[in-house]
């Protein structure tokens, strides 16, 4: 055992995510010597379980979604380790893939997360009655908690970028929003540079753009500052100097910096919006006077 443990441990180190995943999937199959091995993560609203290491026959082979309606796996989901040595598609006759892929025995470990919740399954699947039940029950719950913790971490940065995304999305659209009225405006005072109302015109839009340059100043530092801060967290995590401290930093600065720069981006809509209805009704009056 304790060789196995060092095999395992030399083999999945220095990798992350998809790397680590893969390759301590292929060790464990390695060891205990199962058809089948693999590791999922859980969608409990669709009540699905999705791969992301899969070895068959010691090779890494395609992922597969699967239901956990009628299988053993829907137990594990519930936080139990389940053992079926022998005759397992007779304790589940309905599980149709353990049928078609000639399965006998069946071990599964749920992989806890951090909140105490299942966010996944370690699964190993056997042709033949499992001989070393007890052995691969063991290395299967030494190592669940490691795997669980890649997991979340995978699934927790997978967020952080999602978030960084979007609110670079939201400052961009906001920015063309506003070059695009801007741009209309500058045409707008180019047609009206004939009319006795260019002066007042002239006046409005450098007011309109001093007002809206302030919260899309706001807005813009504010990303910025929430950039520098990913940014200093994604290093510190590279590095593993990740500490609650800075993350609880990155916390209270997410939620401080992220309603300033919405607000703002609202305000500097809002102005946009009401000088288009004063834009428009400053053209039914010249045309009505003409």
């Amino acid at each position: 055992m304790e060789q196995q443990l060092r095999d395992i441990i030399e083999g999945v180190s220095n990798t992350r995510g998809k790397d680590f995943f893969s390759a301590i999937t292929l060790k464990l199959a390695e060891v205990i010597d199962a058809e089948f091995t693999f590791v999922a993560e859980l969608d409990t609203q669709a009540y699905v379980s999705r791969t992301i290491a899969l070895v068959a026959a010691g090779e890494l082979v395609d992922n597969i979604e699967y239901s956990l309606q009628y299988t053993p796996c829907a137990n594990v989901a519930d936080n139990a380790v389940c053992m079926y040595p022998n005759n397992v598609t007779q304790l589940f006759p309905k599980d149709q893939l353990l049928i078609d892929m000639n399965i006998e025995a069946y071990l599964g470990t749920p992989l806890i997360g951090s909140k105490g919740d299942v966010i996944g399954i370690i699964v190993a699947l056997y042709a033949k009655p499992i001989e070393q039940a007890a052995h691969t029950q063991t290395l299967f719950e030494i190592f669940s908690g490691r795997i669980a913790a890649e997991l979340e971490r995978v699934k927790y940065e997978q967020q952080l970028l999602e978030v960084n995304s979007t609110l670079e999305q939201k400052v961009l659209k906001r920015t063309s929003d506003f070059n695009e009225t801007l741009e209309q405006l500058q045409l707008t005072q180019t047609q009206l540079m004939e009319s006795e109302k260019i002066a007042a015109l002239g006046n409005l839009v450098a007011s309109v753009a001093h007002e809206v340059n302030t919260p899309l100043g706001v807005a813009i530092t504010g990303q910025s500052l929430l950039q520098d801060a990913f940014n200093e967290l994604i290093e510190r995590f590279d590095s593993k100097q990740l500490t609650v401290d800075s993350m609880n930093e990155f916390k209270g600065l997410y939620r401080e910096a992220l309603p300033l720069v919405a607000d703002n981006l609202q305000r500097a809509k809002t102005l946009i919006n009401n000088f288009k209805s004063v834009e428009n009704n400053f053209f039914w009056f010249v045309t009505f006077r003409k």
